[in-house]
């Protein structure tokens, strides 16, 4: 939907979009949310990150535990669902470490951004198409993490 931060502060103010919903998953593959108000966003997010606490996520240790979301503008879309008129995305979960972020291994974006490298490099395909399995909810029931 949108490129680049230029994009993304324009869509804000021209759609009046009042939060920012930044959607990861934790280790067992659910969805966690982080929003914040629109006035927020940032440039540097891009880079900085938004914090959080992996040790809620499964993904480290409480001492080990502060890392950063870095935004994907390519999966910024307006929720349709959201009371308040709110901008959702998704992103990489990234262990805070200077100059530059490096990635969180065991993130699944992160497994599949590494995966479809090592595929091109490789050279065994140009295109990987993933998509969610969906089981274990009977159909008209909503998942646990919504109840």
């Amino acid at each position: 939907m949108a490129n680049t931060v230029q994009d993304i502060l324009r869509m804000l103010r021209d759609e009046e979009i009042q939060m920012v919903d930044f959607k990861m998953v934790d280790i067992h593959g659910q969805y966690r949310h982080v929003t914040i108000p629109a006035e927020n966003f940032s440039e540097d997010m891009m880079t900085d990150g938004v914090g959080f606490d992996a040790s809620n996520y499964g993904y480290a240790v409480v001492e080990k535990s502060d890392m950063v979301f870095i935004p994907d503008l390519d999966t910024a879309y307006v929720d349709p669902f959201c009371d308040v008129k709110t901008l959702s995305m998704t992103g990489n979960a990234m262990i805070i470490d200077y100059p530059v972020n490096r990635p969180l291994d065991q993130y699944p974006r992160n497994i599949v951004l590494a995966a479809e490298a090592y595929m091109r490099k490789t050279g065994i395909a140009d295109t990987m198409l993933i998509l969610p399995e969906l089981e274990g909810v009977p159909c008209g029931q909503a998942p646990r993490s919504h109840l």
